[in-house]
């Protein structure tokens, strides 16, 4: 009885990767070739335009997606990690469009399949999206969609959930508010082209509802707040944005120092941090009079008096770019 039971699901699990998944993923507007891989049939898709050019899907069909998504959870677990990427690649494939409207339905598929899956796997759908939104109009769409995951996922959170993503997700948010996508937001011509780029820069919203999520200690604050220090320095987001770090940035330092429209924009960001963090769950008083202090400290001039205080969560260089805390 074992034995059978063992070669049914073997058969169930078969049956499934060559005849479930490939005839679902063909209606995501993918491809059906078995004698691929899943994953590598929806790079090489996403890769081509496939999926991207919008002529082989309309928006209903993408409601597949989070069904799709329980039947991948309930494979084995090595056959679930093959196939998780290839349902990610193939709705973000589908961002690319050019139709207004398929860009809108994976995006709320894209927000449901991250919601499913949780917190601590929503780095996993970013940087699966930040591999497939390279080109052109697409840096628009990334940070617009960036947001859209954020403000889905981080509030269903438990505190902690998201600490260990925060300096990815932060550095990717300052990158699209402060570089290239930002600057080509306030150009009429493209702004009028696309939904994402005409409602402007998600990326500050983003930053506030990563201050609401995490846990506030100083390993998170820290992750957080670090891409907006090295910019205040006059130094880029840094390698944790994917190489994308500084772009556009150049003609906004004055001798290596942030200018004046950069230090608005700075505050600005850091107002929607402060936002955030009042509406986070795990602030207490001692914790946010210590922030306080860290942020007076590395504000004062170098020749000002430093005192420390033992077991102090703030202030342990007047770099910006060793932290806060």
């Amino acid at each position: 009885p074992e034995d059978a039971a063992r070669a049914r699901n073997a058969a169930v699990r078969r049956a499934m990767r060559t005849h479930f998944l490939p005839a679902f993923y063909a209606r995501l507007g993918g491809t059906n070739a078995p004698s691929r891989s899943a994953a590598a049939a929806a790079v090489a898709d996403a890769a081509s335009g496939g999926a991207a050019t919008g002529a082989r899907v309309s928006t209903h069909q993408l409601l597949i997606a989070l069904p799709l998504l329980h039947v991948i959870c309930a494979l084995p677990a090595n056959e679930r990690e093959l196939e998780l990427p290839a349902l990610l690649i193939r709705l973000c494939a589908h961002l690319r469009s050019r139709d207004t409207d398929v860009r809108v339905a994976a995006r709320a598929a894209l927000c449901d399949v991250a919601a499913e899956l949780g917190a601590r796997r929503l780095s996993t759908v970013v940087r699966v999206m930040r591999r497939t939104l390279v080109r052109g109009f697409e840096a628009q769409v990334f940070g617009y969609t960036l947001h859209a995951l954020v403000v889905r996922v981080a509030p269903l959170a438990a505190p902690g959930e998201l600490d260990a993503d925060v300096g990815y997700l932060a550095a990717l948010a300052v990158t699209d508010a402060f570089g290239d996508a930002e600057e080509k937001r306030g150009v009429a011509a493209i702004a009028s082209k696309t939904r994402e780029a005409g409602a402007g820069g998600k990326s500050f919203a983003t930053l506030g509802a990563l201050a609401a999520a995490i846990s506030f200690t100083p390993a998170a604050l820290n992750a957080l707040l670090a891409p907006l220090l090295r910019l205040s320095a006059g130094e880029g987001v840094g390698a944790a944005a994917g190489g994308a770090a500084g772009e556009g940035l150049a003609d906004r330092l004055d001798g290596g120092a942030p200018n004046a429209a950069l230090e608005k924009r700075l505050g600005e960001a850091l107002q929607h941090v402060c936002a955030g963090i009042r509406a986070n769950r795990t602030v207490s008083a001692p914790a946010l009079c210590r922030l306080v202090r860290g942020l007076l400290q590395n504000a004062l001039p170098a020749d000002a008096p430093a005192t420390t205080a033992k077991g102090c969560l703030l202030y342990t260089s007047p770099s910006p770019r060793d932290g806060l805390l």
